[in-house]
């Protein structure tokens, strides 16, 4: 990650920035390595220890790290059960847990009922519904934040840039910039007004953008792009 949107990460939430870290390793990492990572990108060392301490409780319950060891942490792209998270959930409801936390357990376990959604006679249906109303959802956070920015007298320059951290944040990369030149590949573009064989050479009108927050990318908006 950007070492200034780790700092900024952190300042925001440090629990985010250290599951990042954990997620970002592709093997097991100790507490020390963690916390320098941060002190490297500019943090202060004073602010990481403590917010270490405080935190480190609540690391080893997120559904995807695994512990080894008293201070190694691995991130494991095969979450703990459902069961486990909602446990978790239970017995963690009266105490003040961190946002991601709880957000990350909740997630496990909606992802579960997700695929059970999609196993009856009604469920693409009831699940189609329910994506759209996601979609709608992300869609009212984003109009809300911009009109909070703009009521505060953020110019067009801050939107922009409040979007690229949020896009870094998030793990989406673009597949490719607007006017740049590309050879054609059907999974990841689509064509505006005409045909294209795959390898031609095409231009991008519009970007998408790659998800890289699981095993390995994923396209959730094709790039347009025209002959």
């Amino acid at each position: 990650m950007d070492a200034k949107l780790l700092v900024k990460q952190f300042n925001t939430d440090a629990g985010l920035a250290f599951i990042e870290i954990i997620r970002a390793v592709d093997r097991p990492v100790g507490a020390r390595e963690i916390k320098q990572e941060i002190v490297a990108a500019g943090g202060k060392q004073g602010d990481v220890d403590r917010q270490w301490k405080r935190l480190q409780p609540y690391l080893k319950l997120h559904p995807h790290v695994e512990k080894s060891g008293a201070t190694r942490y691995e991130w494991s792209a095969a979450p703990h059960s459902s069961a486990e998270s909602l446990q978790l959930l239970s017995a963690q409801s009266s105490v003040r847990v961190p946002g991601w936390l709880t957000q990350a357990l909740a997630a496990n376990v909606a992802d579960s009922l997700a695929v059970a959604e999609t196993s009856g006679d009604r469920a693409q249906a009831s699940w189609t519904r329910q994506r759209e109303q996601d979609k709608a959802r992300v869609l009212a956070d984003l109009a809300t934040v911009i009109g909070a920015m703009r009521a505060e007298g953020a110019t067009l320059a801050d939107l922009d840039g409040w979007l690229r951290d949020e896009t870094e944040r998030k793990r989406l990369r673009p597949v490719a910039q607007v006017g740049e030149t590309v050879t054609f590949d059907p999974d990841r573009h689509e064509i505006a007004g005409g045909r294209a064989a795959r390898g031609a050479a095409v231009t991008v009108t519009r970007t998408g953008y790659l998800w890289q927050g699981g095993d390995g990318p994923v396209v959730l908006v094709k790039a347009t792009v025209a002959p």
